[in-house]
């Protein structure tokens, strides 16, 4: 539930002079409500953003988390605890200030919760109390100490935060000057000489006055609700009001395996109409998704957070499965909130930057801007988007002597007694040694807290807790045809057909539609394909376009063994199979694919050559094939020479062109027509033409040159 400040009869907020904005919610009591939460606190926030900066509003926006708006006993496992923390942490690194209120009992890890909050309310009542986490006895494991010390590290006592944690231990004032952290209170077995923190060592729970003298609670008390609001100077008139309406719509669109251009394409089609339709909460289902241009890849990035950013933001969440790699990383993180699949992994570029090392620095760059977009210190951004490219580089959790947590290099020169360590980032694992960073779902390998896990897709719609169900947004009829083009099969019947078509047409100069027929089919596997702005594309069809010039070369300039002809199909293939496998090979494992690729489309070739063969035995005759095309019945199909002659003393004869030869044509030799080919120049019909060549079935004409008439004397 939230709550808006009081709204006036023309629908805006009043505020008085001096007053601050915010909302109120109450914190979840479960798991299962836990997203829910994060979606309705981030939806409300940006539009109290957006509304403050619409009224030149520039006081603190507040978000006052009630944690007793359901029950007295607030109690959560720590699942639920790290869960309900870490939805909370962003909102406070976003620049709100996010105040717990603690009106009655806080117990087990809802103390986690209420510690990640800016700063702490509390009553001062017989019921208000802050812990215990654990019964008398029961200690934390490392996990649990790891994730307390890691979101309260330089901002409450390190000390009073493991006194919940560890039985027994014994808390003292620290002498004057002594300790890394400014904190006035350390453990005895550290500075043995303190003076005991008398009368709480063996108290479960903090009251409000326990509490505000170690430190946690800054200020005043607050009973009440109206206390609270008074204290924050939020109206008076500020109330609570269901938010079940907040999300609504919400649409899930459908990515799987390598960004191409053409999906790319889509993607931003389907964002388009996501925005069009007013939908609140999109969600990205990404399945096997790898590869793409990083420039490419990065501008589709800056569309996603362009696109939950604005007066008409909407939410966007990702769910990222374990076959997922390298490109895709830079979509999950411009996403608002990001889901792993168990076994999944963000980043994970080792094998992409072995195929493309020159993209090293783009990829690091790109990554930097994203994470400081999420709100991460520059110098932490630039340092975690290192690790994801650099392998030899070691990233620890690390806070210099009351100082903010943030990373270090493991091996800087910094490091040393004014460092308070953390946990290892990079590597997380002996196996990550010397390799990429690769953040896994398992607490320990993602201490940065930016993904959740989840065993699949419907455990997190159902953890989203969502007021209606998802839609999923449906396929246009252009991106169907893509993933039909796409397919193997289908490229092999384009190539096929293709390749049939263009040596029908050389064959038979002038029909037009096998021409027509083959450009639409090698167009459409060059589309479907398509990076649109990778230097690997161009290349495919720099060899695409070679291979059908020499081709030509082959039919009409340079009869002969069909060396020029056989290189230029060889292109031809070439270029197809380049533009289908994505880069070009650089390791002998890499050729060995690339062949694989080619294999079938150098096999089409074959059924290219069986098409042409049932196209001249039996297209002709069809009467609706017939009357589509050109038919030359009066002319000679084979090379027919006139009556008593060879194709030797065919040599100097003459006759006329017909048609015009563009190189090729028929021409009127000694009273037969006959299919003729010039040098490569034009001659154009009417013109009188002599044999210079015959090497059957080619007959080589020349324009006959007319001398002038010779005026008499």
């Amino acid at each position: 539930m939230c709550c808006l400040a009081m709204i006036s009869a023309g629908g805006k907020p009043v505020f008085g002079a001096g007053e601050s904005r915010g909302l109120i919610f109450d914190v979840p009591t479960g798991l299962n409500q836990v997203e829910a939460f994060r979606n309705e606190t981030r939806i409300g926030l940006e539009k109290l953003r957006q509304t403050a900066r619409q009224d030149g509003f520039n006081g603190p926006l507040i978000l006052l988390l009630d944690f007793h708006g359901k029950s007295k006993d607030f109690n959560l496992e720590f699942e639920a605890g790290i869960a309900l923390s870490r939805a909370i942490e962003p909102l406070r690194n976003d620049g709100f200030r996010v105040v717990g209120l603690v009106h009655g009992q806080v117990r087990g890890h809802g103390v986690l919760a209420a510690l990640s909050c800016s700063e702490i309310l509390m009553c001062n009542q017989p019921d208000g109390e802050l812990g215990p986490i654990y019964p008398e006895g029961v200690s934390g494991d490392a996990t649990v100490l790891s994730e307390y010390r890691r979101l309260t590290l330089g901002r409450f006592s390190q000390a009073v935060v493991r006194r919940w944690l560890i039985p027994g231990l014994e808390l003292v004032e620290k002498p004057a000057g002594q300790g890394a952290d400014p904190f006035p209170f350390g453990e005895k077995k550290e500075f043995p000489q303190g003076q005991m923190v008398g009368g709480i060592r063996e108290k479960l729970g903090l009251s409000f006055a326990d509490a505000k003298f170690l430190g946690l609670i800054p200020g005043d008390a607050a009973n009440t609700l109206p206390d609270a609001l008074r204290i924050l100077s939020l109206p008076p008139q500020t109330a609570k009001e269901t938010s079940n309406k907040t999300v609504t719509r919400p649409v899930i669109i459908e990515v799987e395996g390598q960004l191409s251009g053409v999906k790319m394409e889509r993607i931003k089609r389907a964002l388009a109409r996501c925005r069009g339709e007013a939908r609140e909460l999109l969600i990205l289902k990404m399945q096997s998704v790898h590869g793409g241009t990083v420039n490419q890849v990065y501008g589709l990035a800056q569309e996603l957070l362009a696109f939950s950013r604005g007066p008409d933001a909407i939410r966007s969440i990702v769910w990222f499965d374990k076959d997922c790699s390298d490109m895709a990383t830079m979509l999950a993180l411009a996403c608002d909130q990001i889901w792993l699949q168990d076994g999944a992994k963000l980043g994970n570029f080792e094998e992409y930057l072995i195929q493309e090392p020159q993209s090293s620095t783009a990829i690091k760059e790109s990554i930097k801007s994203l994470l400081t977009e999420r709100k991460m210190p520059e110098n932490d951004a630039d340092l975690l988007s290192r690790a994801f490219v650099e392998p030899g580089l070691r990233l620890q959790w690390a806070k210099e002597s009351g100082g903010k947590l943030s990373f270090a290099l493991w091996d800087s020169s910094k490091m040393g007694k004014a460092m308070d360590l953390g946990p290892m980032i990079k590597p997380s694992s002996p196996e990550d040694e010397n390799r990429p960073l690769r953040l896994t779902t398992s607490l320990g390998a993602d201490p940065l807290g930016i993904a959740q896990i989840s065993r699949d897709f419907p455990e997190l719609i159902e953890r989203i807790g969502l007021p209606l169900p998802p839609q999923k947004m449906g396929t246009e009829w252009l991106d169907g045809m893509a993933d039909f083009l796409t397919l193997t099969s289908t490229q092999v019947i384009l190539v096929i057909l293709g390749m049939a078509c263009l040596i029908i047409e050389t064959m038979k100069p002038g029909l037009g539609l096998p021409g027509v027929v083959a450009s639409l089919c090698f167009v459409l596997i060059f589309w479907s394909n398509s990076h649109i702005q990778g230097q690997i594309d161009w290349l495919a069809v720099l060899f695409f376009l070679l291979g059908i010039m020499l081709v030509m070369v082959e039919v009409f300039l340079i009869p002969g063994v069909g060396i020029v002809g056989l290189s230029g199909v060889l292109m031809i293939l070439g270029g197809i199979a380049l533009v289908a496998y994505g880069h070009w090979p650089q390791s002998s494992g890499e050729w060995v694919g690339f062949a694989k690729v080619l294999l079938p489309f150098a096999g089409s070739l074959l059924g290219s050559l069986i098409l042409v063969g049932i196209f001249i035995h039996f297209v002709p005759n069809l009467p609706l094939i017939n009357n589509i095309m050109i038919k030359r019945s009066k002319y000679s199909e084979e090379p027919v020479f006139p009556f008593g002659t060879t194709s030797q003393s065919l040599v100097g004869k003459e006759g006329v062109a017909q048609t015009d030869l563009r190189p090729s044509g028929t021409a009127l030799i000694l009273g037969e027509y006959l299919d003729v080919l010039t040098d490569g120049e034009f001659i154009p019909q009417g013109s009188s033409i002599q044999v210079v060549e015959v090497n059957p079935p080619r007959i080589i004409v020349r324009a006959v040159v007319e001398s002038p008439p010779t005026l008499p004397l």
